[in-house]
């Protein structure tokens, strides 16, 4: 497998990072909403069923839960590590794009640049 990190196209400008607990900084979680609707995030790599429920309650402010999957749905590609993400994704009736064969971070990152036709 191919280090993700030797892909010399694929351009990270931006990371946010997942904290298993949910912001209390607003300010984050308007920035991070801002973003998303600018569409300057491209992707978002969910690796638990927690993580796509924390996006929801996280934004839960800033837009509706419906609003919410149609900017998934349409502005992002999706990467879900494993089977349990992809579940929690379509409970929430939002698409994914990618699993990944092997359930692991750079297996995802390396399959997203494939998608991408980066690497």
């Amino acid at each position: 497998m191919a280090d993700p990190t030797d892909l010399p196209s694929l351009l990270l400008q931006k990371n946010y990072v997942y904290d298993p607990v949910l912001p209390l900084d607003q300010g984050l979680k308007e920035k991070f909403f801002q973003d998303l609707a600018a569409e300057k995030i491209d992707t978002i790599i969910f690796s638990s069923a927690l993580c796509v429920n924390y996006l929801f309650q996280m934004l839960n402010d800033q837009v509706s839960p419906e609003k919410l999957r149609d900017l998934m749905n349409s502005k992002l590609t999706i990467v879900a590590i494993g089977s349990v993400p992809v579940e929690a994704l379509v409970e929430m009736g939002a698409k994914f794009d990618i699993t990944p064969d092997r359930q692991l971070f750079e297996e995802a990152l390396a399959t997203l640049a494939r998608y991408w036709n980066l690497g």
